[in-house]
């Protein structure tokens, strides 16, 4: 899926809500459709969201639409990302979600699995209410993602997983060994394709039992 249905977006809303959100990490935001909601329902609690997208066509285009779906080819992929470095997405982008003087954004221009962005010391990436999942599609990806950022999510928080259907396998293997390591259950999707995750106790300072997770359609 490109982006979120309105029945998502509608889900994504209600759930954070739910928790009282104030502090929520985008990965993988795109256009900013989704951010738009995700700002939105925050501003009504003066809470705020982070956002890390590279707002690059190459990244988009190469690393999380070609090379999802074949690896074949590498040095043509290389070719058309080289080509389509400096092309962004980003007017869109804010455009979408308001303007650039939009209150209760914070934008990280980099990819999610960046090293210096995952040892950053900035306290706006250290700890959140919830995570928007929905950046790398492959296994790799998404489980780094649910690792390093699903990890700094709050006791009672929510890690929302997009595109958790059939079509993304790797997505889906990744939210089984991560909710299975964690010993959380993942509310799969019987509508759309966005995967809940509640969160229980610090998952940043406790082992990785093993335990029962539902199985995925």
């Amino acid at each position: 899926m490109i982006t979120t249905t309105g029945f998502e977006k509608g889900e994504i809303a209600r759930h954070l809500r739910d928790i009282g959100a104030r502090r929520v990490l985008e990965i993988g935001a795109f256009k900013g459709e989704t951010t738009r909601v995700l700002v939105d329902t925050l501003a009504e609690a003066g809470g705020s969201v982070v956002v890390i997208d590279p707002m690059s066509w190459s990244s988009e285009i190469v690393r999380n639409g070609i090379v999802r779906h074949t690896a074949r080819f590498p040095r043509v992929l290389t070719t058309i990302e080289r080509l389509l470095h400096r092309a962004s997405y980003e007017p869109a982008f804010w455009q979408n979600v308001g303007g650039r003087e939009r209150a209760g954004i914070h934008l990280y221009r980099s990819l999610s699995s960046d090293p210096r962005l995952l040892a950053s010391s900035d306290p706006v990436l250290q700890s959140f209410d919830a995570v928007f999942v929905d950046g790398d599609h492959s296994y790799a990806g998404a489980l780094l993602d649910l690792e390093r950022w699903g990890g700094r999510v709050r006791d009672g928080g929510l890690v929302l997983v997009h595109d958790a259907t059939p079509r993304f396998p790797g997505v889906v293997r990744a939210v089984e060994d991560w909710s299975r390591s964690t010993g959380l259950e993942a509310v799969w999707p019987t509508r759309d394709s966005l995967c809940v995750i509640r969160v229980r106790g610090a998952l940043a300072e406790r082992g990785l039992p093993v335990t029962h997770v539902n199985h995925a359609p």
